[in-house]
């Protein structure tokens, strides 16, 4: 009986200490604030006026993420205001996400290695919800940057029919 109940407490032990390494293998390394081998996101624009459009049309705007930080820097979670609202990551080595919007339930996810930038893509197509007058979208892109969890952007517009 005391042979069975070791190997039971072996099989569970394995058990749990697997799981909390596969989590530390899914999960992005956290930083403090004041660790100076953070990433750290750093973008210039934050904000974009796509001009006059008509419901039909559909225009983008490219933002640029860049990584200053000493580690890679995880861009995740990314979600619009609106399912007429599309964002994507671009990477320079041609990877891209695919086109989020506010009802992805997708867990893609890329990091920046220092110094490294993407574009995040913002998508505007009113035809989907249409809408007229002054319109501002907005995208948010989540980091493992200590002093900037969560980017966001906005896309303004006048649409009329």
């Amino acid at each position: 009986m005391k042979n069975y109940f070791g190997i039971f407490v072996v099989i569970i032990l394995l058990v749990v200490l697997g799981a909390i390494g596969i989590a530390s293998i899914n999960s992005a390394p956290s930083y403090s604030q004041n660790d100076q081998n953070k990433p750290v996101a750093f973008v210039q624009q934050k904000e974009a006026n796509l001009g006059e459009m008509k419901i039909e049309d559909t225009k983008y705007y490219d933002f640029k993420i860049s990584n200053k930080g000493k580690s890679d820097l995880l861009l995740s979670q990314i979600s619009t205001s609106c399912d007429c609202t599309f964002a994507k990551i671009i990477k320079k080595d041609g990877a891209e996400s695919p086109n989020l919007t506010m009802h992805s339930t997708n867990s893609w996810k890329t990091y920046l290695k220092p110094n490294e930038s993407a574009t995040l893509r913002i998508t505007y197509k009113p035809s989907i919800m249409p809408v007229e007058g002054p319109i501002d979208r907005f995208a948010t892109v989540s980091t493992n940057d200590p002093n900037n969890p969560k980017l966001e952007f906005k896309v303004s517009t006048v649409v009329s029919k």
